[in-house]
């Protein structure tokens, strides 16, 4: 009785004191109590410490006078005010937009990962709650630190029974904390309310990072005293998300050659895939794309889901190679049910990989998105101080060092462009302008490989068989801490055994002093390396390759091993290694080309030039020749399929790809210039032949796939046992070409001014000198056949076959449409 009386009175006495008084536990005397912390709950924030903590739970309209901060102190047993620290459970005392967290310690949220405590602070305002991301890294939301006045402190991790000097520093940030100068970690700096994520440091085995398995706990540690700041214990056998195996691509194997093949794909993160040994063959043909069928349509795949260089381009041939696809936007697995490669023209799911249920993603789980996965790279910004001087570029041979030397050009900073490639693994930044091209390049290479990109001759045309001009991007030496780059003109040719595999042939091994590269600047971050150069367009010597003033360039990227002999491991040889992919680059667009989002690019207006782009059936002469494609407007709105690499296509009398209608046992005549020989480079030599296959290219198909394609005119020998087939319908070059320079397809509102911008080029003297190609219609031939080019693919389009007496689909609707206003005339005429 007499326990129960004293249990109200003091009930009562501490409802007096709350209602009275505003207690700020901040003045409360801990010294002879058992409380240890208070760092995380208070009656009274202030405003700026409230704003800091909950701004994830306030709306903008709260007003926190209108909360009880605690809650009521009923509802507290007295037990409840003594504790040996306060953690979590405390803190879930709070109500309404004072909690801290919805999840309880070990609870795994999809945001944040796996749920482990806040960090226990002793000193200099350090606050944060900590999270395991995956099995190499922490996540630390809303960290506080005031810096430590003069003492420099570091994220430190250890397997000790509590935090000690054994340690090891979680270099921060972590792609850029160290001071270049003297390798040093960089201290953490002063910060009030920031997400961290911290990659754990390297592990026990080279290029492995550490497992959160190998840690006991984290700290922030001063280690010029010996002394922890702060620190969190790693939970026993915590819930640490991780990579999900999923299905392989399955092996498909079509008639017409795509195939599909890969091993387990994985999931990295809820936005992140990683698909290993992918093979992809689409033979040329465009509308290839990853996709995604969201889970509310799992039968449609709606969601368009970028390439491993995080841009909406058509799939191209893989040939085993890893790469990363990242989800776009918002999209994660949890939205999603299965991930496709779909041939999106055809409407045809090539190959699709299932994607778990969300409550068996949560399960698992999946490691959530923090940027764990994305490439990291450095951010180029001006020097404060006076910049140092470089040497001019480097000469191997030493022979350019008689020269006086050059000034070296200012370094550009803004950069307007930028491109990735190699899954995201090299940036190639560029400015450019009538005379020359400033380039950086970023790759992420150890120091014994290479970088390189190179320029592949206007047309594919080569000179002195060189199929590309390169410029060899690598450490020469390392000094200090500091690596010396250098970059080295370089060509690619297999008749001089210079491969990309044996490291490229440096120009000046052939030719004296024509190293043509203007080395400005060069650094290495972390695992990227950055170097500044300037390439002339015009090519200087036979060595090297122009950059197109008018048209895309086609450029080679490459990471390759360091040349060097075989080399043996565990008794076995292995060649050099080496990536490389093709891309185009427009170095005339003056439209800035970002890499640091997935854009969709834009389509331009949505119509097409109201033209007749049919020719109508009884005409039986066509003037043929070449044009350009009139990019969205022209081409793509005839096709479907985005213009052919060489941005060319066939135009007959006139038009741009017209549609042709031909009638069966009737004779066509066709008079072509599309180039004689190849002698002025494969991309201008197109014979003009008339094929069942939708792309044409016969010259350029094995046997296997020529067995598959029926020709109708234009080949000679096309079925004989020797495969010694002859194009027949070849005549001198002419094109159409722009007045101007730039093609104005894009400025153009119709076909007829597009048309007037446009001249026709002739090789000299051959203006009127013709191929000519007379075509009777066998009755066999099929409803649909193409005007193709005979070296190339995707240069022409369809010609509609008929019977005698039968008519196309319009003007049969037309006769019928006819037919029935006589009949409605006839029929009024009587009433």
């Amino acid at each position: 009785m007499e326990l129960k009386a004293f249990t109200i009175l003091l009930r009562f006495l501490t409802l007096r004191i709350h209602n009275n008084f505003c207690i700020n536990l901040k003045n409360v005397n801990l010294r002879n109590s058992r409380i240890e912390s208070i760092e995380h709950i208070t009656m009274n924030p202030t405003d700026t410490e409230y704003q800091e903590y909950y701004a994830d739970y306030i709306d903008n309209d709260f007003d926190k006078d209108d909360y009880d901060h605690v809650g009521d102190i009923n509802d507290f047993q007295i037990e409840k005010f003594v504790f040996p620290t306060i953690g979590k459970e405390e803190l879930n005392l709070s109500i309404g937009p004072m909690a801290l967290s919805v999840a309880e310690v070990g609870d795994f949220t999809r945001e944040y990962g796996t749920y482990i405590g806040d960090l226990k602070a002793h000193s200099h305002g350090i606050r944060g709650h900590v999270y395991i991301v995956d099995k190499n890294h922490l996540y630390i939301r809303k960290f506080s630190y005031d810096g430590g006045g003069s003492l420099d402190a570091y994220f430190w991790v250890g397997s000790d029974k509590q935090p000690s000097p054994k340690g090891q520093v979680v270099p921060y940030p972590p792609h850029d904390g160290f001071d270049r100068k003297t390798n040093r970690h960089l201290a953490i700096k002063q910060t009030k309310g920031e997400n961290i994520l911290l990659p754990l440091p390297q592990g026990r085995f080279q290029g492995t990072p550490m497992d959160i398995s190998e840690i006991r706990w984290l700290s922030i540690w001063c280690t010029r005293f010996t002394v922890n700041f702060a620190e969190i214990f790693m939970p026993n056998d915590p819930k640490v998300p991780r990579v999900l195996f999923l299905e392989r691509f399955p092996k498909v194997y079509q008639t017409n050659l795509h195939e599909l093949r890969s091993d387990a794909v994985q999931i990295l993160d809820e936005k992140t895939f990683y698909i290993p040994n992918f093979y992809l063959f689409v033979g040329g043909e465009k509308g290839f794309r990853f996709q995604a069928s969201p889970r509310s349509t799992p039968d449609k795949f709606t969601v368009d889901i970028p390439n491993e260089n995080n841009r909406y381009d058509d799939l191209v041939d893989y040939n085993g190679r890893d790469i990363i696809i990242a989800l776009p936007f918002k999209t994660t697995v949890y939205d999603i049910l299965f991930f496709a490669i779909v041939d999106t023209i055809n409407d045809r799911v090539m190959g699709k990989v299932k994607i778990p249920s969300p409550m068996e993603l949560e399960s698992h789980p999946v490691p959530p998105s923090r940027g764990q996965n994305q490439q990291w790279w450095p951010e180029q910004t001006p020097p404060t101080g006076t910049p140092r001087n470089y040497r001019p570029a480097h000469t191997p041979t030493g022979s350019n060092w008689d020269k006086p030397p050059t000034p070296t050009p200012i370094k550009l900073y803004e950069l307007p462009n930028c491109r990735e490639f190699l899954g995201r693994k090299v940036r190639v930044f560029w400015k450019s302008d009538s005379e020359q091209v400033y380039f950086r390049i970023q790759a992420k290479t150890r120091e014994d490989e290479y970088a390189a990109l190179g320029v592949v001759p206007p047309g594919g045309v080569r000179t002195n068989g060189i199929e590309a001009d390169f410029v060899k991007l690598f450490i020469n030496n390392t000094k200090d801490g500091i690596a010396n780059f250098i970059a080295v003109d370089s060509f690619l040719s297999d008749e001089r055994q210079c491969s990309l595999r044996d490291g490229l042939c440096p120009d000046e091994d052939h030719r004296p002093r024509s190293n043509n590269v203007i080395m400005v600047d060069s650094n290495r971050q972390a695992d990227v390396s950055s170097v500044d150069f300037i390439k002339k367009r015009g090519a200087l010597d036979e060595l090297d390759a122009d950059i197109s003033l008018r048209s895309d360039t086609m450029v080679l990227v490459a990471i390759g091993s360091l040349n060097m002999p075989l080399r043996r491991v565990t008794g076995f040889e292995m060649e050099n290694s080496f990536d490389m992919e093709n891309g185009t680059i427009d170095f005339n667009s003056k439209d800035a080309q970002k890499c640091f989002e997935a854009v969709r690019p834009d389509p331009g207006p949505n119509f097409k030039w109201r033209v007749p782009f049919k020719i109508r059936s009884r005409v039986h002469n066509f003037e043929v020749r070449l044009g350009p494609p009139g990019g969205t407007k022209g081409y793509k709105a005839v096709t479907g399929q985005d213009p052919p690499f060489i941005e060319l296509c066939w135009w007959i009398n006139n038009k741009l790809l017209p549609e042709l209608t031909v009638y069966r046992g009737e004779t066509y005549y066709f008079k072509v210039q599309g180039g004689d020989s190849d002698r002025l480079g494969s991309v201008n030599y197109h014979p003009f032949y008339i094929t069942s296959d939708r792309m044409g290219g016969y010259g350029r198909k094995l046997e296997s796939e020529r067995d598959t394609e029926r020709i109708w005119a234009g080949v000679k020998n096309a079925y004989a046992m020797n495969y010694d087939a002859q194009p027949t319908a070849k005549g001198s070059l002419c094109y159409y070409k722009s007045r101007e320079g730039e093609d104005k397809w894009r400025e153009s509102e119709t076909f007829k001014e597009y048309f007037e911008s446009l001249e026709v080029v002739c090789e000299r003297g051959s203006k009127d000198n013709y191929g000519l190609l007379n075509w009777t219609v066998a009755e066999e031939t099929d409803d649909i056949v193409y005007y193709q080019s005979y070296t190339h693919e995707g240069l022409g389009w369809k010609i509609r076959v008929l019977s005698p007496g039968e008519s196309s689909s319009i003007s049969s609707m037309h006769l019928e449409l006819t037919s029935i206003y006589l009949m409605i005339v006839i029929m009024t005429s009587f009433l």
